[in-house]
Parts: structure tokens; C-alpha cells; sequence
């Protein structure tokens, strides 16, 4: 046993805690106590990267001098300032690091260890780069946004969940409020939005008030914003404050101030201040995936654990098996019972263990990580090996796009559609010892081979062609007192180009015009193509159980708006482009089809339509190749698409979109096939 440190008991959920014995000499007086967690001693936690591990800065330890990595030293001498501080946690300290056993046992209590600490001091590191004016900026932007919040009107139901939260302290209940912060651009209540009025105190609208982008891309891409280990720290906290060098300031501001942004790069604004706040937003969101992640996530409930591994896979870890260990505080039970805590195993060898148990209690998805570099020695049906993008993202993007338009304001985002369930809700059982390391053995039903198949994104040179349409359109626009939107364009343009080639894939006809389709409501034979076309572009499905009738009719309703007026004007007008001296007939075109043609952009990004061997009709990725098989997988949402890869086994390509398989139909037939089993590498 160290020296150091004296045995914890498991049974009493002992930790220990360090205690700034500030008695004037330098270095830091620390010394260590243990405590049992059942006692309710009053402490913090330190939130911090380790940096460079060399042990160069001289602290005080139990009266014997001791060395600590130099940001760790730095962190405890800004925290020291502090004095109403007396007790901290900090895992470098408070765990034996040598002890394997300890480490293990304190992993599993981390959840426990941060949620009953006063607070967290996140210390993003010494100043540096206008750091401090940084910090500075997110305190006075932060307070305004989270005034105007406190001054907004709630709705019914999300009074309730504000009054829970406001139990656990001001740092939740404005983490809450944060997640209505769309009310201030649509008013739940009859009344003026206030977003004018946050945008005008912020004063962005003044250059001289707004700090460099390279500012603020500096201080967002510290390395402290990327650790995966932070995430729990910071989301499990009470309170959170964030220490960058002598300053000093709260979370829920910087949060604040991303979620105030996002706003207002929604609405009009001046194009030198919407250009500057695009830059910071892309900033925050590449260099601080930490940050973006816990903007979108108030609580963690129901966000299992491979969720949050394919969220956070732009993270660093310092050990592969961290990517795993670094998130149990933050799931369920379940999925931490599918986790040995052990450093002896390979990552590989948890993630196909977890991957494997999830499904077989669940089932739902397979290759949940997404495309990225540590993950791509995995098997296909654990993670990507090339760059797609899942159904389920989509509708997701649909969705919060159709809230946006509304102008009644809702409490919380609404699915339009239920959750696909292609590979039914049967339980799954597979036999005992069926899988070897790497290989996942299943009974499938086969759709079909994909037969021929078409890309449905534009190319290069039709990009560069939408572009020189697009100038065209804005110069003959100058002469008209109307806004031009050019992304609302622009999008038009992407949807009319996808339509062509849908409408000429599934027709079989070169010839045919947008303008030749018919209405997909009529009764008809000859709308059985608009039919397709409209099961294929927008996923139409079944109405979810908790929207109402009214809201997924008037959902319904832009989209038959948008395919009539895309369908019946867009050719025309295309066709007399260069004949045009005024645009004010397309400009009142455009509103009329903006969601509808956005929503066919969405869809149709990186996909290719495909036609199966026995007629079957879908979308996949661009990755489909002729002699693909279109699988139903047992339990799981979506079906799929899968390629021979030798000695009888498949790998799984992407998922894939069939229109009349997505809701489990196929279980609903009588004449149900034996299922056939696959072997996936």
C-alpha cells in the first residue's frame, strides 16, 4: 500500500477529499481526509484535464512535499483563492492511482461523487489569447438571456417541469429554461417576441461589441473542452462554475450565450453580424463537441449508452476504454450491467460485449457508433466504416424544421411520425455460443437484391450551376421591395434537381416533367408515381400517438402546398430564366414551397433511390452497389443493406429507407418465409 493512502472501505462508500490548510506558505498546505459519503460532509469537485503528466509542480501533501502535472497545480492554486472552499475532489489526488481495485470501485461511484457536490469549478485553464475578455462577455451576454427568460411566459406543462427543476437548484432550473428558449422568437402567450429586444441590449449589432472570431476560437479550442471524462463531471453537477485563470463565471451562461446565437443566426439580421455569428457558432461546434453536447441535453434520461458513445466520438480519451468507463455515471442500470470495468480487455472487446447485450435486450440499432477513425477497425455491425447519415436524423431534422414554421409555440419538440420498427417487437433469441469474437450471427428476411440504383444529390457541376442561377436570380430581384431568401433558394433548386431524377427513376421515362405528376391524395392509377415519390421524400408514415390530429394536419398540409407549387411553377420558371426582368411571381413562389423543398433536400442528401429484384422500391446511402441485399434484421428499426464480404459473411453497409416495411408490415403476412441466417463481419 502507498504510504499516502490508507484503504477505503467499499462497504461505507468511503472517498477522500483534500483540505486547503491556507496557512500562508508556499506551495499549496494540502492534506487528505476520508470521509464516508453517508456522512453528507460539504465539498467540491475540481473538473480539469490532466494535460502533461510530468509531475513538475511542488505542493504540500500530509505535511511531505509532493509533485503534481502543472495544470493540476494551477487549478488548485485558483481554486485556493477561493476561501469559502475548504474540501475538494480531485481524482488525481483523492484516488490512488495504483491501486487498480480503488479505481474501479470509485469509476462506479463518480455518478454520486459529483451530483452531491455544492458545485464544480471547471477550470479551463490559465488566461490566455483575451480568455478573460471572453469570460467577461459570456457573464454580461449570459445574465441578459437568462433575464429575459425568467421574464417569459410558460405554458401549462412547462411550468411543472421548471418547478421540479427548481428543487435541484438555480443551475438546473436555468438549464430548463434554456430548453424553451424558442419562446422568445415565438410567444407561447399573445404578445411581441422579445428576441428584438435581447439582440438590441446584447448590442452585436455594433462591431465594435463584438470580440474577434479567432477570440473566441481560441479559448474554445482548449483541450479542456474536449475531454470525454468532463462530460459527466459537468452534467451531473449541482452547479457549475468556470475558472479560466483569475476569472470566474457560470455554466448556464456560456450555454446561455451558445443557445442566444443559434437564434439569432434564425432571424433577420444585417449580413456583416450574421457572417460573424456563423463563425463563433461554427467554432463553438468544432472545437467544443463537450459544449454542443450538453446544450442539447438537459437530463440524460433515456439516452442509452451507445447514444452517447456515437455522440461524443469526437472526444478524446486518454485510453480507448475511457470512451466507455468516462459515461457510465450517465446511463441506466441496464447498460451498465453490460460493462465490466476492466483495462485488461481491448475496447473492441466491451464494445462488441455491449453492443451484443444492447441488442439482444432491446434490439432497435445496429452499428450505432458513426463513421469516425477509432472506430473503424470495428465490425460493421458495431460502428460506420463510411460516412452515412441514419433515418432517424432525418425525420429529426424534419421535425424540428416543421416546429420552426409554426406560429403557435409548443413546450417540447414533437415527433411527427412513429419510430420505425421494421424488424418487429418480437423477443430476440439467439442461440447460446452461435457468435465468435467480431461476428454477429442473425436470422434475416431478404427484400431482394438492389437491381439499379440512382444518386439523388447534386454533383459538382450542377452546384455550379444552381450557383450562377442563384445570381441570376439576385440580380433581377434588386429592382423588387421584397426579401429574397437565397437559402430558401437554394434548397428549391437541390429539390428540383432530386425530383428529376426520381420522377425519371421510378417512371423509367427520360421525358418526363415535375409538371406531369399528379396530385399524391388523388385516387387515380396514373398518382401512383406521386405516391412514391412522396412516401420517399418526406417518410411518410404513421401520425405518432402523442401529436395531435391538428398539428399533424397542418403538417400535412405544407407539404401537399409545397408538391403542388413545386410541381406546377418550378419547370416554368427555370425554363424563361434568362428571358425574366422581374422575379416578383417567384418571390411569392418561394414561401409556398420553402418547408417542402427543404424537407426533399434533407432526405435526398447522400442518397441514392434503388429499385430491388422483386420490385421493391427505397432510398440508401450513396455506397449501394447492384447486387446489394435489402435485409429486415430481427428487432431491429430499420431494415438494411448488405454486401458478400468472403467466406460466407456480410458486412453491413447502410441503412435503408423501403416504403411499406417500415412499421413491421412484414410480419403482418400470412405467408411469413422462413427466415434465412447471416453471418455479419
Amino acid at each position: 500500500m502507498d504510504p499516502l493512502y490508507c484503504a477505503l472501505d467499499p462497504t461505507k462508500n468511503e472517498i477522500r477529499l483534500i483540505r486547503f490548510l491556507r496557512d500562508g506558505r508556499s506551495p499549496l498546505n494540502l492534506r487528505l481526509e476520508t470521509v464516508s459519503k453517508s456522512e453528507n460532509t460539504k465539498y467540491h469537485c475540481l473538473s480539469y484535464v490532466w494535460g502533461d503528466p510530468r509531475p513538475v509542480y511542488s505542493v504540500t501533501l500530509n505535511g511531505d512535499p509532493f509533485l503534481v502535472p502543472q495544470n493540476l497545480g494551477d487549478a488548485l492554486e485558483a481554486v485556493q483563492a477561493h476561501h469559502d472552499i475548504d474540501l475538494l475532489w480531485v481524482d488525481a489526488l483523492c484516488i490512488n492511482q495504483k491501486d487498480e481495485a480503488e479505481k474501479v470501485h470509485q469509476i462506479q461511484m463518480m455518478d454520486r461523487i459529483y451530483r452531491d457536490a455544492t458545485a464544480v469549478f471547471a477550470w479551463v485553464g490559465l488566461e490566455a489569447d483575451s480568455s478573460g475578455d471572453v469570460m467577461n462577455e459570456i457573464s454580461r451576454v449570459g445574465a441578459i438571456v437568462v433575464a429575459s427568460l425568467f421574464e417569459t411566459p410558460y405554458p401549462e406543462g412547462g411550468k411543472s417541469a421548471l418547478l421540479a427543476a427548481m428543487e435541484s437548484g438555480e443551475h438546473k432550473l436555468v438549464l430548463h429554461m434554456l430548453s424553451y428558449i424558442h419562446f422568445l422568437v415565438i410567444p407561447p402567450t399573445t404578445g411581441e417576441p422579445t428576441i428584438f429586444h435581447v439582440r438590441d441590449e446584447i448590442g452585436w449589432a455594433h462591431p465594435e461589441r463584438r470580440l474577434p472570431v479567432s477570440t473566441w476560437s481560441s479559448f474554445y479550442s482548449r483541450p479542456y473542452w474536449k475531454r470525454i471524462w468532463i462530460l459527466q463531471e459537468l452534467a451531473l453537477a449541482r452547479d457549475v462554475y468556470l475558472v479560466c485563470g483569475k476569472h470566474k463565471t457560470r455554466l448556464h451562461f456560456l450555454l446561455a450565450l451558445w443557445k442566444i446565437v443559434v437564434i439569432m443566426v434564425t432571424v433577420k439580421a444585417n449580413d456583416d453580424m450574421s457572417e460573424w455569428l456563423v463563425d463563433i457558432l461554427e467554432a463553438y461546434v468544432h472545437e467544443a463537441p463537450l459544449l454542443t453536447f450538453l446544450a442539447h441535453s438537459i437530463d440524460f434520461a433515456g439516452i442509452g449508452i451507445l447514444d452517447i458513445i456515437d455522440k461524443t466520438s469526437n472526444m478524446n480519451a486518454t485510453v480507448p476504454q475511457d470512451r466507455i468507463f468516462a459515461l457510465l455515471a450517465l446511463v441506466s442500470d441496464d447498460d451498465k450491467r453490460e460493462v465490466d470495468i476492466s483495462y485488461s480487455k481491448s475496447f473492441q472487446e466491451h464494445l462488441e460485449r455491449l453492443v451484443r447485450g444492447t441488442f439482444l435486450r432491446v434490439g432497435l440499432q445496429l452499428a450505432p457508433i458513426g463513421y469516425c477513425q477509432w472506430a473503424s477497425s470495428c465490425p460493421t455491425w458495431i460502428a460506420q466504416h463510411s460516412p452515412w447519415r441514419r433515418l432517424r436524423s432525418t425525420c429529426y431534422e424534419r421535425d424540428s424544421l416543421f416546429l420552426t414554421t409554426q406560429v403557435e409555440a409548443f413546450a417540447e419538440e414533437r415527433r411527427l411520425t412513429q419510430e420505425f420498427m421494421a424488424g418487429g417487437v418480437a423477443d430476440i433469441t439467439i442461440p447460446l455460443n452461435s457468435n465468435r469474437p467480431g461476428i454477429l450471427r442473425l436470422p434475416c428476411h431478404v427484400l431482394g437484391t438492389v437491381e439499379d440504383h440512382c444518386q439523388l444529390s447534386p454533383t459538382t457541376e450542377e452546384s455550379n450551376q444552381h450557383e450562377i442561377i442563384l445570381d441570376r436570380i439576385v440580380l433581377l430581384n434588386r429592382g423588387v421591395d421584397r426579401t429574397f431568401s437565397r437559402l430558401a433558394t437554394s434548397s428549391w433548386l437541390v429539390a428540383v434537381y432530386s425530383l428529376r431524377l426520381l420522377t425519371r427513376f421510378l417512371s423509367g421515362r427520360s421525358d418526363i416533367k415535375l409538371s406531369d405528376l399528379k396530385s399524391y391524395r388523388d385516387d387515380e392509377k396514373d398518382a401512383e408515381l406521386s405516391r412514391q415519390i412522396h412516401a420517399l421524400t418526406v417518410f411518410s408514415g404513421k401520425r405518432a400517438l402523442d401529436v395531435s390530429e391538428d398539428y399533424y394536419q397542418a403538417y400535412e398540409e405544407q407539404v401537399l402546398l409545397g408538391f403542388l407549387t413545386l410541381r406546377l411553377a418550378s419547370e416554368s420558371f427555370l425554363d424563361t430564366l434568362d428571358e425574366q426582368t422581374e422575379t416578383a411571381s417567384f418571390l411569392d413562389m418561394i414561401p409556398l414551397l420553402a418547408f417542402y423543398a427543404r424537407c426533399v433536400e434533407i432526405t435526398c442528401r447522400g442518397r441514392s433511390v434503388f429499385r430491388t429484384s422483386n420490385d421493391h422500391i427505397g432510398l440508401g446511402s450513396e455506397l449501394i452497389q447492384s447486387g446489394d441485399l435489402v435485409l429486415v434484421l430481427p428487432g431491429v428499426d430499420v431494415p438494411w443493406i448488405a454486401r458478400p464480404a468472403g467466406s460466407d459473411s456480410f458486412a453491413l453497409i447502410c441503412e435503408a429507407y423501403v416504403p411499406g416495411f417500415m412499421y413491421g408490415e412484414l410480419f403482418d403476412r400470412e405467408d411469413l418465409p422462413t427466415p434465412k441466417w447471416f453471418e455479419f463481419c
